[in-house]
């Protein structure tokens, strides 16, 4: 990430959010109540971080669930926020978590039949990912260990699909959705880009002009 932005222009703040990396408690302890991590609590994390840091305005750059986070922290505190910049764009929709597990499991068939059984105890009414979170806590190691190994082997298996999919919800499905948080933005002076981005592109490091 710290490779996006040339230090000679930019001051860069990596961090850990809660239960990820070197934080604690770290989510990979059962004891690790993860009610108390949530999107309300890792925006004011990231407030207490700037506020600690003297830092008064900010861009903030995220892909993925990241892109959802900065997002929620720039409609939150815009007054705190000079730009964004976001790859991998999702949003959590719901269309966006239905196609990751479940639509995308017809394309392959044998993969999501493992994910499927690796949610033991599944009830009839219980959905894929309630399940395996509901393993990630289970107190037995081995438990949540074969849950997070069977999650990132779907994860990881479905990704060559996920965009090349005609239904499949793209950045330019989702980013028309975020017209009016771009307009709520744009009308508070943050300035904000888009990036099409993989997990193989190789980072700019070229300065904002």
């Amino acid at each position: 990430m710290r490779r996006y932005f040339t230090p000679d222009r930019y001051r860069i703040v990596l961090f850990d959010q809660r239960g990820r990396g070197r934080s604690t408690p770290h989510a990979s302890d059962p004891a690790t109540d993860m009610r108390h991590n949530t999107t309300h609590q890792l925006i004011a994390d990231m407030e207490r971080l700037r506020e600690h840091l003297g830092i008064d305005r900010w861009l903030l750059h995220g892909g993925s669930w990241g892109s959802t986070l900065i997002l929620a922290l720039a409609e939150r505190h815009p007054e705190r926020v000079s730009e964004i910049v976001i790859s991998g764009v999702t949003t959590a929709r719901l269309s966006e978590i239905d196609w990751l597990y479940r639509g995308v499991g017809r394309f392959f068939p044998e993969q999501w039949e493992r994910f499927l059984a690796g949610a033991d105890g599944m009830s009839r009414d219980e959905d894929v990912v309630a399940a395996h979170a509901r393993l990630m806590e289970h107190p037995d190691d081995a438990v949540r260990e074969k849950a997070t190994t069977d999650w990132c082997a779907w994860e990881g298996g479905s990704c060559p699909v996920r965009r090349a999919a005609p239904s499949a919800p793209t950045a330019d499905s989702t980013v028309p959705g975020l017209a009016p948080s771009w307009s709520s933005l744009k009308a508070r002076g943050i300035w904000a880009a888009r990036r099409h981005a993989t997990m193989c592109s190789r980072p700019s490091t070229r300065s904002r002009p």
